[in-house]
């Protein structure tokens, strides 16, 4: 592959990167403003802030174009959101923003798109 294509495809993951980035930092932003909106924190607030700062993580792998890392990231989003709303949610009475995670799961396939087709 030549030069021109080894950066594009770096500037297509660090562009990935970011958005998967911003998932985190949207993800824990929304805990602290439905917080300061309704005056309490949503129970199991550091099960969040741990589950996005891993992400987070994850999302550096997939920077740093590390083998597995796409995959790694996804199944630990897929197992997030799936804990998150069918778990933390029913059980536990955590307090959800449909809009903000449906944000979060289009920034999240936008990454995919990016970083799966050419």
């Amino acid at each position: 592959m030549s030069q021109a294509g080894n950066a594009a495809r770096r500037d297509r993951s660090s562009f990935a990167a970011y958005l998967l980035y911003g998932v985190s930092v949207l993800g824990v932003a929304e805990l602290f403003a439905s917080a300061a909106i309704t005056g309490s924190y949503t129970p199991l607030i550091w099960t969040d802030i741990l589950a996005y700062v891993i992400l987070f993580l994850a999302a550096i792998l997939v920077q740093r174009e590390i083998s597995f890392s796409k995959t790694i990231y996804a199944i630990l989003a897929v197992v997030w959101y799936v804990f998150l709303v069918f778990v933390l949610a029913p059980k536990f009475g955590h307090i959800l923003d449909w809009y903000t995670i449906f944000i979060q799961l289009v920034m999240s396939f936008l990454a995919y798109v990016i970083l799966w087709f050419p």
